[in-house]
């Protein structure tokens, strides 16, 4: 196989810098990287927190530091699952949620600054603050959020809550948009028809759903644009669902489709209703395909992980290429358990200007605790 260059920026310690990296990457406009880690901190290990860090070149070399050590208890979140990767909020701070800690243990929304005035350290932790600590209904939520035009926060939580966040006075209210039965663990995407879109793991014929939330009156109505079948067409969508310029829809379920590995999916809107196409049958074995959302570059293809799937069954990096009405499929890279560049990329792909990749890998690499890597066209 033609794979492209592939090079490790960062192999995790298990200690301050963290310990399974399992988000996908944010990225700024100088390349630096921004992710989370699943556990480490100020314990090492499983047993840690967690960790928010940045990744930034200094010449040929990465340097990582830790932004902040997640503490757990009352006042903080802990173990940021966070599938879909942090944001930048339009004030600039990075906005995040954690799946447990808070006031409840039910998990935080968080938000990050830099420092307000220089900082000559070599660690310099930026400021948090807590949106809102989950309480019931709404507990665990493994993605992130997402801004509306208006500066409101939507997002999911773990038994089928999509939820909303709104600002007044500083103050955030958490509230519930809609409770459909289920799981819910993707991000929630806000559409150019200013409807919500998202993936359930349960609903419908019991391999997932793609839905939509329609604003009405106080309210939200749910509407099931697909009800996947499993073998046709695949089963559990755990990764979210990202939108092109034109509308369309893209997706992927982790298992089932005709090739075992999970699928890669387009939905169109067409006469008041969507068309649905399976783009690709991945190869692989029960909930080895794709955990988060596509990335989409300009010219329209495609790039996604797998967690499972690949020649050597410990996750792969592909491309869609798109040609008219047809897509082709492109392994990147494969990556192999026996070596240090770590293995099970449940993150998904970033995509930088100038063609790069970079994402992780949540365990193995040198020392055990996961990695970051780069990937060149």
């Amino acid at each position: 196989m033609n794979f492209w260059p592939f090079q490790v920026l960062h192999n995790f310690t298990g200690c301050a810098d963290g310990y399974r990296p399992t988000s996908t990457l944010l990225i700024d406009s100088s390349g630096s990287l921004y992710g989370t880690t699943l556990a480490g901190g100020s314990v090492c290990g499983d047993t840690g927190q967690g960790v928010v860090f940045r990744l930034k070149r200094s010449g040929e070399s990465w340097v990582l530091a830790p932004l902040h050590t997640f503490a757990g208890g009352t006042g903080d979140g802990k173990t940021p699952y966070d599938y879909s990767g942090l944001i930048f909020g339009p004030d600039s701070a990075i906005y995040g949620t954690t799946f447990s800690g808070g006031a409840s243990n039910f998990g935080t929304v968080f938000s990050l600054r830099p420092p307000a005035t220089a900082c000559h350290s070599a660690l310099c932790p930026w400021s948090e603050t807590l949106l809102t600590s989950f309480a019931l209904p709404l507990y665990n939520p493994y993605s992130g959020v997402v801004f509306d035009s208006a500066g409101n926060l939507f997002g999911t939580a773990l038994a089928a809550h999509v939820y909303e966040l709104s600002s007044s006075g500083g103050n955030w209210t958490a509230s519930v948009l809609s409770d459909q039965g289920g799981r819910i663990v993707a991000n929630i995407a806000l559409g150019p028809d200013g409807n919500l879109y998202g993936v359930n793991i349960d609903q419908g014929l019991g391999q997932g759903t793609v839905f939509q939330l329609v604003p009405s009156g106080s309210g939200w109505n749910l509407n099931v644009l697909r009800e996947f079948m499993g073998e046709s067409d695949g089963d559990e969508p755990l990764g979210g669902l990202i939108f092109d310029s034109a509308g369309n829809l893209y997706g992927t379920t982790s298992q089932g489709g005709l090739n075992g590995g999970g699928t890669v999916f387009e939905m169109s809107p067409a006469g008041g209703g969507w068309t649905f196409n399976t783009i690709y049958a991945l190869s692989g074995f029960t909930a080895g395909g794709p955990q988060s959302a596509l990335t989409l570059d300009a010219a329209g293809n495609l790039y996604g992980t797998t967690q499972f799937d690949g020649q050597f069954n410990s996750g792969q990096v592909f491309k869609l290429t798109r040609s008219g009405d047809s897509w082709t499929f492109t392994d990147l890279h494969d990556f192999y358990i026996n070596n240090d560049e770590g293995i099970y990329p449940i993150g998904g792909v970033t995509l930088y200007s100038n063609g790069n990749l970079y994402g992780t890998a949540s365990q193995s690499g040198a020392n055990g605790a996961g990695s970051v890597w780069e990937i060149t066209p």
